[in-house]
């Protein structure tokens, strides 16, 4: 195997099956750098308390015909409340 040109990417946003080198026509490869500490894939952030609120209860707040906007403002509203009666923990 030989190595014609390199590409740093910050994402594996390339079509390994459909794109091909422009120089020399050849297949790309995806090299995952793992030296230095690095990941296969970025750490995932944990969610914060007001997104595990809305995960928990967005599906018994909404009602028929409602609007996303008014079930976040309703959600936003029970969030406060629960907070200030300490029912919620942050993260």
């Amino acid at each position: 195997m030989v190595f014609c040109f390199s590409f740093g990417r910050h994402s594996k946003s390339l079509d390994l099956n459909r794109k091909v080198c422009g120089v020399c026509r050849g297949r790309f490869e995806l090299i995952i750098n793992t030296a230095n500490g690095g990941t296969a894939s970025a750490p995932q952030k944990k969610p914060n308390a007001f997104a595990l609120f809305v995960k928990e209860h967005y599906k018994t707040e909404r009602k028929e015909k409602m609007k996303h906007q008014e079930v976040m403002q309703a959600l936003s509203q029970k969030f406060k409340e629960a907070k200030l009666q300490g029912d919620v923990k942050n993260n």
